[in-house]
């Protein structure tokens, strides 16, 4: 019986393990992965599902903030790094970003929205990362500019 990655849970352990929980039966399993590197121990990150892949955004590690993306391939158990074209366009490492994956015709977008640095300083500025394969600014960052206006 072929599952979807939406009945599943998956656990991220500082090991190259990952541990998933079947949602219909509450079994859980434990998925060795392959060789490389996984991404680091972190806390206050964004993990979301896309296309039976498993992305990780961001959080703290033992070395402050990332902002790094990460996928694991469900079906090759491999973690893969996703280095952006324009790495110089990276948002500042945070955690506790507001998160969301937006799938429009031929892109998909992660959106991040504000966070916590390192320094326990709230950012307020809104990035996305697009991760369509369709798309012409595929692995790209782009900032976007929001106006503010006085509330009331």
């Amino acid at each position: 019986m072929s599952r979807t990655c939406a009945d599943v849970i998956f656990f991220f352990l500082p090991s190259r393990s990952v541990c998933s929980l079947l949602t219909g039966t509450n079994k859980w399993s434990k998925i060795e992965a392959g060789p490389k590197r996984p991404p680091s121990p972190r806390y206050g990150h964004f993990a979301f599902v896309h296309n039976s892949d498993v992305y990780v955004y961001g959080g703290i590690s033992s070395i402050g903030g990332t902002a790094d993306l990460w996928r694991f391939n469900v079906t090759s158990k491999a973690w893969d790094p996703l280095r952006a074209i324009n790495e110089e366009k990276l948002p500042e490492g945070r955690a506790g970003s507001a998160c969301v994956v937006v799938t429009t015709d031929n892109s998909t977008k992660l959106y991040v929205f504000g966070g916590l640095d390192s320094k326990g300083v709230m950012s307020r500025d809104l990035n996305y990362y697009d991760i369509g394969m369709c798309s012409t600014t595929y692995r790209a960052w782009t900032r976007v500019v929001i106006m503010y206006s006085p509330r009331f």
